[in-house]
């Protein structure tokens, strides 16, 4: 078993929570429960708005570690594909998508297909993709792994900026404690269970 007794509680409203730990235990597979992308063998996983329990997978956006773009579609279609996914309208989503580009220095390659990024503007653009989807909740997995220091400074910025703006919450899975230090809590995975 990977974890154990994992038991807490997240706010959507402008919060934002670092997971540090050691490589290996465990904070990946945590995100990926968080996000309904693993099931837990017991216990369960849920979002709540008043009385009603939401489906934990429309209400989360990804940063990954590995960007999974459409290599194919331009930055800013790839911005834009996940609210355009949820029925969105499209002038809206464009707007925000273009928007969001600029804030993460990417507006000059917003016509450029995924295929031609950087492995860092590919990292920068799943972050603009997570950040256009104004998703209750925003997940981040190393989000800032493949940057340069200006490069997550500004990456960083963007993602604490939309969490208060949008009065989002964003989970962080990082090895930085820089990055980590910006968050309102910061939880410690270690053999299993969070302190």
């Amino acid at each position: 078993m990977i974890l154990s007794d994992i038991d807490f509680t997240i706010d959507a409203g402008g919060t934002s929570v670092a997971v540090v730990g050691p490589s290996g235990s465990g904070k990946t597979t945590l995100l990926s429960i968080l996000g309904g992308l693993l099931v837990p063998s017991s216990g369960s996983v849920y979002v709540r708005e008043g009385d009603r329990q939401l489906a934990v997978a429309r209400q989360v956006s990804w940063v990954l570690q590995t960007a999974n773009l459409l290599p194919r579609r331009s930055a800013r279609d790839n911005a834009a594909m996940a609210a355009l996914a949820r029925g969105e309208p499209l002038g809206d989503v464009l707007n925000r998508a273009n928007l969001v580009l600029e804030q993460v220095g990417l507006s000059s390659v917003a016509d450029k297909p995924a295929r031609f990024l950087s492995g860092g503007e590919a990292q920068r653009l799943s972050v603009a993709r997570a950040v256009t989807s104004r998703t209750p909740f925003i997940l981040a997995d190393e989000p800032t792994g493949q940057l340069d220091d200006r490069r997550s400074d500004q990456v960083a910025d963007v993602l604490f900026g939309v969490t208060r703006t949008f009065n989002c919450g964003l989970v962080l899975v990082t090895h930085d404690h820089a990055l980590a230090r910006r968050c309102d809590r910061v939880l410690t995975l270690s053999n299993g269970r969070l302190r």
